[in-house]
């Protein structure tokens, strides 16, 4: 922007001001205290003279106001002003000259799609290959300490939880430890290593020790599967994963246990997520517990979730709830007759006396 002065007849000091030329408008940058932005239409200027170095420029109004300038801006105004309709012809240029350059563009879009979609995703797998199961359960210990210290916890709920899961085969190598943190979002989210968390909010709104099982088994399937670090390791710098790739795993560590707070909504990909309702399907059925739990679980959150879309996040790191619905409703297992288990209906009934 080029630097001009604002005239006003009944002002007795002419205003600095910064002029900007768009189109067929003056944009006038007032330095006053009040920092005001005039745009005068050069067809509607009442006078415009030019003596090949200063011009000044007159609006046309009932109060007399005038802007001059000098130099490269003030003849491109002049000549704008005396040829109005050759400057819009010259801004609409044809669209056969931007060719070359939206094929750039698309061409830069075209690799970063890839590289979003294909590489990274790649590059997540090879790194968490090279995290040694004792260091993710550690990131998990770490983590949870920093979640102990943001939420209130019930100490008897989580001994009847994990009473609850220890009736469970889980199916994993991993130490799985589960806890309740106090709030009313609608969220359970798993670390790595082993650590399982669900908000009591959750918790109230399970009907049956049939869906507890369910949530147990769809979280403990993210843990066994690594889904968290999969899924934090596409979402780096790909200069971290890098890094980790040549074989750096040291500083991972550190770096995971810094973005604590985005494992509590992270954004699974459909892959991942429709692998963890197949798995804790499948423990579902080996423990003889009936799966249309699972069915009923889905069901309840993709209810809340269009009564109180503002409130839930575990449906927003769940997505495509109804296409889950349906996958769930494909297996030959939910028409199955299963019976019940009183130990863990008496451990659940327990549980929602809280």
């Amino acid at each position: 922007m080029e630097k001009g002065t604002y005239h006003k007849n009944n002002e007795d000091q002419a205003i600095d001001c910064e002029i900007n030329l768009h189109q067929n408008s003056v944009y006038i940058y007032l330095n006053n205290l009040t920092k005001s932005l005039l745009i005068w239409h050069l067809q509607k200027v009442r006078d415009c003279t030019f003596d090949g170095h200063k011009l000044k420029l007159t609006k046309n109004s009932n109060s007399e106001e005038w802007l001059e300038c000098s130099g490269q801006i003030a003849a491109e105004i002049y000549q704008t002003h005396s040829n109005p309709l050759k400057e819009e012809t010259q801004t609409r240029r044809p669209l056969v000259s931007y060719t070359p350059f939206l094929i750039f563009c698309l061409s830069i879009l075209g690799v970063g799609l890839i590289i979003y979609f294909f590489v990274l995703p790649w590059l997540g797998r090879q790194a968490v290959k090279l995290v040694p199961m004792e260091m993710e359960i550690k990131m998990g210990d770490g983590l949870s300490k920093q979640y102990a210290l943001q939420y209130k916890t019930n100490d008897s709920v989580n001994i009847y939880l994990e009473k609850f899961a220890n009736q469970l085969n889980l199916k994993t190598i991993y130490p799985i430890k589960i806890q309740v943190l106090e709030s009313d979002e609608l969220n359970a989210f798993a670390l790595p290593g082993g650590r399982i968390f669900i908000y009591s909010g959750m918790l109230k709104k399970l009907n049956s020790y049939q869906e507890l099982v369910a949530l147990i088994g769809h979280e403990s399937s993210h843990v066994t599967q690594r889904h968290s670090l999969k899924s934090i390791m596409r979402d780096a710098a790909t200069g971290m994963v890098i890094s980790a790739l040549f074989g750096d795993v040291s500083e991972i560590s550190g770096w995971v246990l810094s973005r604590a707070d985005e494992f509590k909504s992270l954004d699974y990909s459909r892959e991942l997520e429709t692998e963890a309702d197949d798995e804790g399907f499948k423990i579902m059925v080996s423990n003889k517990v009936d799966p249309n739990g699972m069915l009923r679980l889905l069901e309840v959150l993709n209810k809340e979730g269009a009564e109180m879309p503002g409130m839930m996040k575990y449906l927003s790191t769940h997505p495509d709830t109804e296409a889950r619905i349906e996958n769930v409703k494909s297996k030959p297992e939910i028409k199955n007759t299963y019976k019940n288990n009183s130990e863990l209906e008496s451990i659940f009934k327990n549980l929602k006396r809280f």
